[in-house]
């Protein structure tokens, strides 16, 4: 049970720490995981809805609301396929590519200050027990 309890205790202290750095740039966990994935394909490529949805590995219903709120405020924008009008694609605008390498920068620094009290050794460690659970 104390493993559980420390495992848990850190799990909510990571995402409040996590949230908080996100709430600075007023994203959630779920925007923010569309903007990154947004940013990591080859050459900013515009992507389907269905092909984002799949992606992360999110219901098309889900994906929809998301790409709904970030479309408002203009961080990513819908355009029609060029070769198919029926097909929608989704890319980051200028501003939400902006936000994306802002927010990235900020959460890569957060985590690393969460993991200050462990060696790079220690690191290693921890993730190595924790896949051998988790897989």
């Amino acid at each position: 049970m104390a493993v559980f309890g420390q495992v848990w205790r850190t799990s909510a202290l990571m995402m409040r720490t996590v949230e908080a750095n996100l709430k600075r740039y007023d994203l959630d966990f779920p925007g923010f995981d569309v903007l990154l994935t947004l940013r990591r394909q080859p050459g900013l490529r515009a992507v389907t809805p269905g092909e984002l949805a799949a992606d992360m590995m999110l219901s098309p219903a889900a994906m929809t609301n998301r790409l709904d709120r970030l479309e408002a405020r203009e961080l990513v924008a819908r355009t029609a396929d060029r070769d198919d009008r029926r097909v929608t694609r989704i890319a980051l605008t200028a501003s939400g590519l902006a936000l994306a390498d802002a927010a990235v920068e900020t959460h890569v620094r957060v985590e690393d200050d969460l993991l200050t009290p462990l060696s790079i050794g220690e690191r290693e460690t921890l993730v190595a027990l924790l896949t051998r659970i988790g897989g």
